[in-house]
């Protein structure tokens, strides 16, 4: 379910959200701030593993083994969400 929010922009970060709208690359300024947080999200986990040691990788992948797992229906259904997610942010509205 989605929450409410009041975001405050700069007016440089409005007029580039709103000229990405306008390009067509989004079809809401929603849209682009939705985008641009699961973009920080997805670097900041990527950057966590970096620079690990090979010995603190090792240990993170045995204790990811250990579970727990999902079904592939559960992985299916979350994937064609998540997938449905970015079609929708990127879809042009009329």
């Amino acid at each position: 379910m989605p929450a409410t929010l009041t975001v405050d922009l700069t007016e440089e970060q409005e007029a580039y959200a709103r000229s990405l709208v306008e390009a067509g690359a989004f079809p809401s300024v929603d849209a682009v701030l939705h985008h641009s947080l699961d973009k920080l999200r997805l670097d900041e986990e990527r950057n966590r593993y970096h620079g690990m040691t090979q010995d603190e990788l090792r240990t993170l992948l045995e204790e990811r083994r250990k579970g727990p797992f999902i079904s592939m229906e559960e992985f299916t259904r979350l994937t064609d969400e998540m997938l449905d997610e970015e079609m929708n942010a990127r879809a042009v509205s009329d």
